[in-house]
């Protein structure tokens, strides 16, 4: 890191000392706190830190327990949280720490929240969360900021950049202002701006001045912040003359974005020829931010840039893209950034950076992970330590934000190998633990296969190796040198064949130092040449080799070695013949054929023989061919076989014009003939004709091999019966019907005039549907023959559709006639079924409210269905009505009620109806009736409706004061309710104190006219009054510096000067509370408030310090009284000093000699309590040891009296 570097971050640094160098009053804040006080401890803490940050002092130290805060309750999103100068605010504690060390800012969570107004609707939040300027903030989460002022103009302002912190300076700072902010331990979420998300810093310096700016930001978070035009998580943006530089470590960006692209994680954005700046980012982490991730601005002569150095640039998905480091004037340096190698910019890797959980925000890294130790630097960068406070390791600093240490293991050891050229190589091999191998000196992935290399081609190849040793990290690259020697020329070789049987010779080849081997590849040589065996045919490889002086071994050359077989047997097939058949000579294929008798010996015969078959049996010839030499003998087999006995057929009888099957007999393999000497017969069964009355003979043989005698079949065709007689049916629709009948025997049934099977069992027709269906039926006679089928027709008519009825509706008791219908023929009924019909239509009866359903059919040749018709009886009910209470004065709307056709009365018998609804005076209260009746068919009952008008309420206000700055009293004028309700509006005050119904104690921070309104509600009616009220200038107060060296018990004249009136706090050690000149003893370091009034009653404040000369002996002071009764004034019994002791021990005693109190920290005091309980009024002795800061040993005692 430069040394300039060094030197900005030490002026910034130096801006925010440890508290206790500077602290001049610690402030609890508890927003749990139900009774709040002055903030001395955690029981009388405030609960409202915007409050406790206005009421303390520079240089106050604030602890803030766990909960949220909100910067205003007024809506006024100008209001931030704003820290003055040297304040710090520290965060993390449950409520009941007595030391810094205790807190933890992780799991008690301290919010700042900028969601002032509607829960989650972020339109009506703060501007800006925080506002500082020259102090610091740790361990808070800063979130709901909205820094959208002026949009959709872009201009940076105030209220428009670092919508969760914001660091802004105007035109009036001078050139020697140094303006700046820490923020630590912090987390940004959900805040939303138009510059600077999460964090943003303004600055406009007028011409000819050049103040400097700085920020540093560490141990922090970012997640999910968002930016309109430049910096989702910090933006910079200076203009004019300013000079500055930032600096960002140890912290975390996830998720943050800027919708214009123009720097997801920071923007630096410059405009002025004298603007300097270079913000730095060290061991920073970004994951999954949006594109770009930085952006940089300069304009009109502006020189910096962003310097990112020892960060994690990492997401899931794609890598990131080139334009994210295009800008020369942005620097990325000593970084792990996730894009192609072809984009990353010099001095950086690309590299996994093995993460514990990446998604999980986890950004530890794995133990060997290559960014531990993977920088080279002589100082640590701007932080010491990591993000959990682990050292920095001088000149091997890790990229991210934590900080750890790995053992590489030492290189494996190995040596060059050797190969000969196309043979088959090893695996390599190398003395290690856990190898891996790699083809290249860097990068790559390795693999824990030993890889075998090719020795296709001669000369030399380097593989890399690594080894890990157990509770190490891998290990570099050792190189291995594999050399492959060029191979021989193969030998020359000539095949050799041989017949089965022949005398073999040992193989030859032509070449120098020949090796034989069995295999094309393996195996171990011959140690002779080989003599092949011939007992068996077929082709076997031989291999042979040579090696020529100064070359490694040849490829073997194959010698195929081939055994001819003897010539296969010829190719015979047995002969099969029935007996006493003719005959033929046998044949063979085959090449000069000779023939046998017996399957070995005797002598062979070129001339086929001829079989006999004058018997039934088998008998076996042998042939043989002969090619260069004589083949086996081939069996042929010469069968006889027995002519087999005819088949056996039955006579069979069909109806004429009846279905017949093909015949059939019991054998084998039939044969069929159409007469008894028929030359040609078929194995296809014939199948006889019924077409005619007859008898026809068929014949059949069966054939085993040989055909047997033919068997004589007779079939006959006998007569057809009569069909049935049948008469046709009519139906009507729906009707029930009866099973069909026919005149005749044996009848069966069809639904078609040919095809289907018939059944025995008659059918029933359908009526269901109208229109006409053919029946079929046979009958058989004795013979068992089927006539032909007759036609039966069913015929079904449409019935009548139902009389067009329409139901009816009368009033009770009302004189009604019979009931109509339209249709032909009426029948009517009581009841959907059965029932006798009426052709007199009824007439119902009107004595009983209800319904009544009546059925009624027509007929037309056939009766329809039922048509129902419902007669209601009917009476109205009366309209549902609810009181009705309105305000006096109020405007009434007309009345309403529940009901149809309403009808609307002044008195409840009587009189005339509107169907206007009326609409009630509220000028005078009391009570009203009105009446109002439904119609719906006869009119209803009439309803009751009552109206009461009440008294609405009339108070009043006056107001008290009116200066800007100090508070006005607001006083209620009541009207004499005892339940009213009152709701204030103090438009744009910055403060309001008081209870309901007040006085309130309002307080507006500039002078004009403001608007207050009193709402007031009593239960039943609200009434709104508004006044104008007018706010004057406060008095500016002014004291006169104190200039000189002053000591212990020095005096001084303070004077001050702006109003008429004075009062003086704390009066300690004054001459005087009141007037514009008092005499002040120095008693050690002091600050005292002057409270100036004028003549209008306006209020203004000045403060001044008093402090002690560095060269003053050091005192130790005390008070000789204090009074712990929790009213917020000199409740803790404490050591005043400038000093900081370097150790320190008070001890208070009772008048008996007991200690009932001892502290070691010198900001902590007695607050009166003596084992949880108050300790009684009376004197009691303190003693106090010390070393001081100079190292001097001091000792001090007295007596302090408890009063209350």
């Amino acid at each position: 890191m430069s040394k300039l570097k060094i030197l900005c971050l030490g002026m910034i640094i130096a801006l925010f000392p440890a508290q206790a160098a500077y602290s001049f009053n610690r402030i609890y804040v508890n927003v749990n706190n139900p009774t709040p006080g002055t903030g001395s401890s955690w029981a009388t803490a405030y609960n409202d830190l915007a409050a406790a940050l206005a009421a303390g002092n520079q240089a106050d130290t604030f602890w803030v327990a766990q909960g949220t805060y909100l910067p205003t309750t007024t809506g006024d999103r100008t209001i931030a949280f704003a820290p003055k100068p040297s304040q710090v605010i520290y965060g993390g504690f449950v409520g009941t720490e007595v030391l810094l060390s205790q807190r933890n800012w992780k799991t008690n969570v301290t919010i700042l929240s900028g969601d002032i107004g509607a829960a989650g609707m972020a339109g009506d939040n703060s501007y800006n969360v925080v506002r500082i300027i020259n102090a610091l903030v740790d361990g808070v989460t800063i979130r709901d900021g909205q820094a959208d002022y002026g949009f959709p103009t872009l201009t940076p302002n105030q209220y428009n950049t670092g919508a969760g912190v914001s660091l802004f300076t105007d035109a009036s700072v001078s050139a020697a202002t140094t303006v700046a902010a820490t923020v630590v331990n912090c987390t940004f979420t959900n805040n939303y701006a138009i510059y600077g998300a999460g964090f943003g810093a303004l600055g406009i310096a007028a011409t000819g001045v050049q103040p400097y700016l700085g920020t540093r930001v560490s141990k922090c978070i970012f997640i999910e912040n968002t930016a309109n035009t430049a910096g989702g998580a910090i933006a910079i943006c200076y203009h004019g003359a300013c000079v500055g530089n930032d600096y960002t470590d140890n912290s975390i960006f996830i998720g943050n974005k800027a919708t214009s692209g123009h720097g997801a994680v920071i923007a630096n954005i410059l405009d002025g020829t004298t603007t300097q700046h270079r913000p730095w980012m060290d061991n920073v982490v970004f994951w999954e931010n949006g594109e770009d991730l930085v952006y940089n601005s300069l304009a009109n002569g502006a020189t910096g840039g962003p310097y990112i150095e020892f960060a994690i640039i990492w997401r899931l998905g794609a890598k990131y893209g080139a334009s994210n480091f295009s800008d020369a004037n942005i620097t990325w340096h000593d970084s792990d950034i996730y894009v192609d190698d072809a984009n990353l910019p010099a001095t950086n890797i690309n590299t996994d950076p093995q993460f514990a959980d990446g998604p999980g925000y986890d950004f530890h890294v794995a133990a060997c992970s290559p960014v531990i130790d993977a920088t080279i630097l002589t100082a640590v960068g701007s932080s010491s330590t990591d993000y959990d406070g682990n050292p920095r390791v001088v000149k091997t600093v890790d990229m991210g934000i934590y900080e750890s240490t790995k053992t590489i293991s030492v290189a494996p050891t190995v040596a060059t190998q050797y190969f000969c050229q196309n043979m088959t190589a090893t695996p390599l091999v190398a003395t290690g633990t856990s190898l891996l191998w790699y083809t290249s000196a860097s990068g790559g992935t390795g693999s824990a296969t030993a890889p075998t290399p090719l020795t296709t081609a001669a000369g030399d190849t380097y593989y890399y190796v690594t080894q890990t040793l157990i509770g190490e990290c891998e290990s570099v690259r050792s190189p291995l040198m594999v050399t492959v020697t060029p191979a021989s020329a193969a030998p020359v070789a000539t095949d050799v064949t041989y017949c089965t049987g022949a005398t073999a010779v040992a193989l030859t080849a032509t070449g120098t130092n020949l090796k034989w081997y069995t295999s094309a590849s393996g195996g171990t040589a011959l140690a002779v040449a080989p003599t092949p065996a011939t007992a068996v045919n077929g082709n076997t490889y031989y291999y042979v080799t040579q090696t020529e002086a100064g070359s490694c071994e040849s490829a073997r050359t194959p010698l195929l070695v081939t055994v001819t077989n003897n010539p296969p047997l010829p190719v015979v097939a047995d002969v099969t013949y029935c007996e006493g058949s003719l005959t033929v000579p046998l044949t063979a294929v085959g090449t000069s054929l000779l023939w046998y008798n017996t399957p070995t010996g005797n002598t062979g015969v070129s001339a086929a023989p001829t079989p006999l078959t004058n018997a039934v049996g088998t008998t076996t010839y042998y042939v043989s061919q002969n090619v260069g030499c004589e083949s086996g003998r081939a069996a042929l087999n010469v069968i006889v076989n027995a002519i087999p006995a005819a088949p056996v057929a039955a006579d069979i009888t069909y109806c004429m014009g009846s279905t017949a099957a093909p015949l059939t007999a019991t054998g084998t393999n039939l044969m069929w003939y159409t007469s008894i000497a028929a030359a040609t017969g078929t194995s296809v069964a014939p199948t006889p004709s019924t077409a005619a009355n007859g008898t026809t003979t068929y014949y059949v043989s069966q054939n085993t091999v040989c055909e047997s005698d033919r068997a004589a079949l007779n079939v006959t065709i006998g007569s057809q019966a009569t069909p049935p007689v049948t008469h046709d049916l009519t139906y009507c629709q729906n009707a029930v019907a009866s099973m069909l009948s026919a005149s005749g025997t044996n009848l069966l049934w069809y639904t078609t005039a040919t095809g289907g099977t018939g059944t025995s069992v008659a059918p029933t027709p359908s009526t269901v549907a109208v229109g006409a269906t053919t029946y079929y039926v046979t009958q058989q006679d004795a013979g068992g023959c089927e006539s032909n089928r007759a036609a039966l027709t069913v015929t079904v008519n449409a019935q009548p559709a139902i009389p067009v009825v329409s139901d009816i509706a009368y009033c009770l008791n009302e004189t009604v006639p019979p009931l109509t219908a339209t249709g032909t023929a009426l029948k009517w009924y009581t009841a959907a079924a059965g029932g006798t019909g009426s052709a007199s239509a009824p007439i119902p009866v009107t004595l009983a409210t209800g319904s009544t359903t009546y059925y009624v059919t027509q007929t037309a040749g056939c009766e329809s269905e039922r048509a129902a018709l419902t007669v209601t009886i009917n009476t109205s009910t009366s309209p549902v009505v609810s009181p009705l209470t309105l305000c006096q004065y109020a405007t009434a709307t007309p009345l309403e009620a529940g009901g149809t056709s309403l009808m609307w009365y002044t008195t409840a018998t009587g009189g005339t109806g509107s169907a206007a609804a009326p609409t009630p005076s509220t000028l005078v209260t009391g009570t009203t009736i009105y009446y109002v009746s439904q119609t719906d068919g006869c009119e209803s009952a009439r309803a009751p409706l009552v109206v009461t008008v009440v008294k609405t309420p009339q108070p009043d206000f006056t107001t008290k004061g009116g200066c800007a700055g100090s508070p006005m009293t607001v006083t209620l004028l009541p009207d004499g309710s005892s339940t009213a309700i009152y709701t204030w509006n103090f438009y744009n005050a910055i403060a309001v104190t008081g209870n309901d119904p007040g006085p309130y104690k309002v307080l507006w921070r500039d002078p004009g006219t403001y608007t207050v309104t009193l709402t007031t509600y009593d239960g039943a009616c609200e009434s709104k009054v508004e006044k104008l009220v007018s706010v004057g200038l406060a008095p500016e107060i002014t004291v006169t510096p104190v200039t000189g060296n002053y000591c212990i018990n020095d005096t001084v004249t303070l004077r001050a000067a702006g109003a008429e009136t004075y009062e003086w706090s704390p009066a300690g050690y004054l001459s005087s509370g009141k007037g514009d000149r008092v005499t002040a003893t120095f008693r050690g370091d002091m600050k005292y408030t002057v409270t100036g009034t004028d003549g209008n009653g306006c209020v203004g404040t000045a403060d001044v310090y008093l402090g002690l000369s560095p060269d003053c002996k050091i005192y130790y002071i005390l008070p000789t009284a204090f009074s712990p009764n929790g009213d917020g004034l000199n409740d803790v019994f404490r050591v005043k000093t400038s000093d900081i002791p370097l150790a320190f021990v008070m001890r208070v005693f009772n008048r008996v000699g007991q200690l009932v109190f001892e502290s070691h920290d010198i900001g902590e005091g007695w607050n009166g309590v003596q084992k949880g309980q108050q300790a009684p009024l009376g004197a009691y002795v303190y003693m106090i040891s010390a070393v001081t800061s100079e190292g001097k040993h001091v000792e001090q005692s007295g007596s302090v009296v408890v009063t209350r």
